[in-house]
């Protein structure tokens, strides 16, 4: 807790320092934070350390306070409601980053830990500790003059941070700070896009200097304007200034960098950067084009031409070039494996024709091989026939035989061979490929899973003019495994059924998924390590065969206050937290007690934005939340992308081994009231957390009850 005196003559970084004092280490298991590395105007990121199997690992660790800072409120509550908003606009950051985690050009997001920030005894905000990848500010290489200008080295730079932007697209999440102090560089040479801004709304714009002109021109209005096309205009100027000695357009000895903005914004016609060559200057002021009709509408297409420009140059003359994409705008929503490699670069597949070319390839190279088989046999029969004829007089016919043997047997193993290589050199007229089923192309098309696992399988193409906006998932017997409207599927009992795939476009495009659903086989363990929580005395709670009960029928005091998760729930939660970490995984609570007014705040709020019907299926009401009780936890992430990731799998398979079940399943949602939550657990005890999950049922059906509200 930090000391009242210290309350007034705290600055950003001297509040950081005592937070970190604050903070239990290791953070995450096994991340202990070290030197400061850098500050910004509302965090300071250091450097985490961690060892794992005998080898140091580095990570960033930003560390970001929440408080009302010098201003002033009439009361409390307005104080506390603007906290809030702060604390939402982090969290909302926080999930826009986490869906990315995957993408290889977007910097990667690991580990979240967040708490009230306490001074004085007194609550005065919020503050979040994230780690994310360790990397180099390419604003930093150029201001210490370690930035390469070459061409090879922007174009590299172009398809990385464009294939995060792409990805960024696809997910309908706007980057808001498009600008070279907001790309980085891996210690593996790979260029990512990261400083997403979402603090100031959808109000922001970005920066004048990379600003498009139609968002200039709307002034009050340019929230509107405000597009993944306004975004590749912003792109393409950052690539103009590494292109043209560091200086945007117009810029100069004897310009103002306001006269360079207004001459930008009236639409001048942009002179091509100075260091680039024709064809990567045509890219970049296509994409810098004044008039929104003239520019690349999404980023995928400026990849698309930028592959083909960098694939023509490599090509020999006469190759055919390979196709990139079949709709540049569906760049980042192929599977981001594909993106990840050596070099930036989009995702890419040959043709079809390309593979013909090297089937008639490796046709070829056979009838060589075959080929010079029979030359060398036909030598070795050649040298026996004459150490043949210089023996005996009685053997002498026996040569002749063995000449007409040895050509006969030649001419038969030429022959096969012979036919092989006309039919690889005549020239030959291309068959059309037989249609496919569908045009769908899936990472994998069987899965196997335990009842109440899940498990995605990942698009990773699609038919043509279609994307990810058209997924329509069916389960063909829901009774064994069904499917949530992405892809997520959950085991239900044990057989075998399909998941179909279909086009909402096309529905003649599908493709099935065949699901075995295995009973859950559980692992020795000691459920008397976690022992039952002790019952509480207290008026008002509800216990039903010794477990307290929170849900939609049954409600907690509003006066009922544990101040934390209860002792027990955190030491066992410590045990999983540690287990996990052995296994290579990360888990953390990101959300834990909870107090009736902050439940009612949080509660109020869905309301607002999505309706009381909708917000009822994923938040208690206030008094009927789990988080009331101590016994509950979010773990690492409250959100649906949570679902199917190595930290939920492992979640779903080992939990119960320490006390806790996942609360609301995803075969349960009518029977709990809740959608599916893989990431809420609650700590019942190892004998009933084992007992529920050897039946596969949840803890209204233990207990016979049912989760309604009375009204």
């Amino acid at each position: 807790m930090i000391q009242e005196e210290q309350r007034e003559m705290m600055n950003n970084n001297e509040l950081t320092d005592q937070i970190l004092s604050t903070v239990r280490q290791p953070l995450w298991g096994i991340w202990y934070v070290r030197e400061k590395l850098g500050e910004g105007s509302s965090s300071v990121v250091f450097r985490g350390e961690a060892v794992r199997r005998n080898k140091t690992e580095y990570s960033a660790v930003k560390v970001e306070p929440i408080t009302a800072g010098d201003m002033t409120f009439r009361d409390e509550s307005q104080k506390a409601a603007y906290l809030d908003e702060q604390f939402g606009k982090v969290s909302h950051e926080s999930t826009l980053l986490y869906e990315l985690k995957d993408c290889p050009n977007v910097v990667n997001y690991k580990d979240e830990y967040y708490s009230d920030l306490v001074i004085g005894g007194k609550k005065e905000g919020y503050f979040f500790i994230r780690r994310m990848e360790l990397l180099t500010g390419v604003q930093d290489m150029i201001n210490s003059q370690k930035f390469t200008y070459t061409e090879e080295n922007v174009r590299k730079l172009a398809a990385g941070i464009g294939a995060g932007l792409s990805a960024a697209h696809a997910k309908g999440i706007l980057h808001r700070d498009i600008a070279p102090e907001n790309f980085y560089l891996s210690g593996e040479g790979k260029y990512k896009l990261g400083g997403f801004n979402t603090w100031e709304g959808s109000d922001y714009v970005g920066p004048e200097d990379y600003m498009a002109p139609e968002v200039y021109r709307a002034k009050g209005n340019a929230a509107e304007k405000y597009t993944p096309q306004a975004e590749v205009f912003s792109f393409g100027m950052c690539l103009y200034q590494l292109m043209n000695h560091g200086l945007l357009p117009f810029e100069g000895n004897n310009t103002t960098r306001e006269a360079a903005i207004d001459r930008r914004m009236l639409g001048a016609q942009l002179p091509p950067p100075c260091d680039a060559s024709k064809e990567f200057a045509d890219i970049i002021l296509k994409a810098c084009s004044p008039e929104p009709s003239a520019r690349y509408s999404t980023a995928g297409q400026l990849l698309a031409d930028l592959n083909a420009l960098n694939r023509a140059e490599l090509a020999p003359a006469g190759d055919e070039p390979t196709v990139y994409l079949k709709n540049p705008d569906q760049l980042a929503s192929q599977d981001y494996d594909d993106l990840d490699g050596g070099e930036d670069v989009a995702y890419t597949r040959p043709t079809r024709k390309s593979r013909q070319n090297r089937n008639l390839m490796i046709l070829i190279i056979i009838a060589l091989i075959a080929l010079i088989a029979v030359m060398i046999l036909g030598i070795t029969l050649a040298l026996k026939n004459n150490k043949s004829s210089d023996g005996s007089s009685d053997t002498a016919q026996v040569p002749a035989a063995s000449e007409e043997t040895s050509a006969t047997e030649a001419q038969e193993a030429t022959e096969p061979n012979t036919v092989t290589e006309e039919v690889s050199t005549e020239p030959t007229t291309e068959k059309p490929t037989e249609p496919n089923e569908s045009d769908f192309v899936l990472d994998k098309t069987s899965i196997t899973i335990e009842v109440g696992q899940s498990e995605m399988p990942m698009v990773i193409g699609y038919p043509e003019g279609t994307s990810d906006a058209d997924e329509l998932w069916t389960s063909e017997d829901e009774s064994i495994a069904t499917v949530d409207g992405i892809g997520n599927i959950y085991g239900v009992a044990p057989g075998q059924c399909d998941i179909v795939l279909t086009s909402a476009a096309d529905s003649s495009q599908f493709v099935k998924i065949r699901v075995t659903v295995k009973e859950k086989e559980l692992n020795e363990f000691d459920p008397s390590e976690s022992p039952a929580p002790e019952k509480v005395d207290y008026p008002g709670l509800t216990y039903i065969d010794g477990i307290l009960v929170a849900n939609k029928t049954y409600s907690v005091p509003r006066d009922y206050d544990p101040g934390d998760i209860l002792p027990i729930a955190q030491e066992r939660f410590n045990a999983l937290q540690q287990a996990a970490a052995e296994d290579g995984l990360s888990l953390w609570i990101c959300s834990g007690y909870r107090s009736y007014d902050y439940q009612a705040s949080l509660y109020n709020n869905y309301v607002a934005s999505d309706g009381q019907a909708n917000a009822d299926t994923y938040s208690a009401r206030p008094g009927h939340s789990e988080h009331q009780t101590g016994l509950a936890m979010d773990i690492n992430m409250a959100d649906s992308a949570f679902a199917g990731t190595p930290e939920a799998i492992w979640l779903a398979e080992h939990c119960y081994e320490y006390g806790f079940i996942i609360r609301y399943p995803a075969d349960k949602v009518d029977i709990t009231g809740y959608k599916y939550e893989p990431w809420h657990l609650r700590y019942v005890g190892g004998e009933l957390a084992k007992e529920l999950t050897e039946k596969g049922i949840c803890l209204e059906e233990y207990l016979g009850i049912d989760s309604k509200y009375s009204e």
